[in-house]
Order: structure tokens, then sequence, then C-alpha cells
């Protein structure tokens, strides 16, 4: 691999008070023939809230919304909507991110939605209800795996330091949280 020579390909944009200090820790899908891109902001108010752009190869930024389509909505995310994860299943975009309730007392934790994969691409920012599937936990850094494997939903995530897996057979109710690799001083072990 080596690093594209244009990066960064995203930066913060003066003129978008919400977006106007930050630009980082994107998740992309390929829906379409375009490569659409969510990407965390932060502005002025240092709150982070999740922005749009798109492009036909993934290097070249050729659409961007001037406005968020994912922001805080709900109390755990009072300081923001960070590290979006998206996963299509069966029509839908699945998206785990970090609800950030406040920068000093914390928690952070895992959060939860969908979105049609049809209303995605169309730009029609229909979110579905937000859900914590640990809640008052915290926990980040989630990712959903794209099939169910032997009949149940894949969560990886983690609570520091660890890296754990955890397993569903709705997306809300989880069971089987363990720990899958965990830090040493020189490396991580499994």
């Amino acid at each position: 691999m080596q690093r594209y020579k244009d990066n960064p390909i995203l930066k913060p944009v003066a003129e978008h008070p919400w977006e106007s200090r930050m630009v980082f820790n994107a998740s992309a899908v390929y829906e379409e023939g375009r490569v659409h891109v969510l990407y965390r902001a932060t502005g002025d108010d240092g709150v982070s809230r999740l922005g749009y752009a798109s492009s036909t190869d993934g290097y070249k930024i050729d659409e961007r919304l001037p406005f968020p389509v994912f922001e805080p909505s709900i109390s755990e995310e009072g300081d923001g909507c960070e590290d979006p994860r998206l996963t299509s299943i069966e029509g839908q975009y699945f998206m785990c991110y970090t609800a950030l309730r406040n920068r000093v007392s914390g928690p952070y934790q895992i959060s939860m939605t969908s979105i049609a994969v049809n209303d995605f691409t169309n730009k029609r920012w229909k979110w579905g209800n937000r859900w914590l599937p640990f809640s008052g936990i915290q926990n980040k850094d989630a990712a959903l795996f794209p099939r169910r494997i032997n009949g149940r939903y894949l969560l990886l995530h983690r609570i520091e330091p660890d890296i754990c897996v955890a397993y569903s057979d709705d997306l809300t109710k989880w069971c089987n949280l363990r720990a899958i690799i965990r830090p040493r001083r020189d490396k991580w072990i499994l």
C-alpha cells in the first residue's frame, strides 16, 4: 500500500461553522458506482457531527454537502456523534458510531442506527431510531459484520484496552460479550 499523494482528500471548510475546525474518521461504502463517505467534523462549538461527501474514484471528492447529515439528538450524544462505521445488511445501512455525552465526565458509548440504502444513496437522511447496545458501558470503535455468522449478528468493539466481540439475534440484545485481543507491553496478544 502507498499513501495517496494528495491526502487529505477532505479538509475543514471555514465557511461551514459545523465543520470549520477538523474533518476526520470517515466511513466509506461503494454503491451505484460511487464511493459514499460519512465523515466526522467539528466546528466552532466543538461538537462532532457527520457530513457527507462522494466520489466516482475514491480519491477526488466531486460532491460534498454543506450541512451535517447526522448530528446529536439524544442526551447520550450531548458532545457529538463520532467514528461512523457503515455496514450493508439486507437493504439497510446499519451505522455504529460513538455517542459522546460529555468530554470531561464521559461516558462515550456505542450507539447504532440504520437507514435504507436507497434513502442513503438518494440523500434522504431518514435515519431510524438510535439505540445503545451496551447502555452505560464506556465503549467505542464498533464494527458490525456484513452478514450473520451461525445465524447471529457479530459486533467487534473496544472496551479499553481490549478488542471485544458480542453476538445478537436482533441487533438490540447482545450476549457472549468477551475480549478476543488484549494488549501486552510490546504487542497485541490473541
